[in-house]
């Protein structure tokens, strides 16, 4: 999860949560879900030289949860890396 949560943005936020939230929210899915797949399709990517958009359609199916939706993540260029801020699904 250290490394995860290093393509993050410390301001990070979705679905009402700030990056901690999220990352003990995702940490709970990872440890009980088995067999997790992802697929995406769609990809649109606009960007300058310090703001980037990614626009997709996500599969996702494991144990627990299948689903399709769409998503869109901002992420900054914040000390010469791009870091996620927002995801909304």
């Amino acid at each position: 999860m250290k490394n995860y949560r290093g393509c993050y943005a410390s301001d990070f936020q979705s679905k009402g949560m700030n990056l901690d939230a999220w990352i003990s929210h995702k940490a709970d899915v990872r440890q009980n879900s088995k067999n997790i797949n992802i697929r995406i399709d769609n990809l649109h990517i606009s960007a300058d030289a310090n703001i980037a958009t990614a626009v997709f359609t996500q599969y996702y199916s494991s144990s627990i949860l299948n689903s399709k939706s769409k998503k869109k993540l901002e992420l900054r260029k914040i000390s010469g890396e791009w870091k996620i801020y927002r995801e909304i699904i």
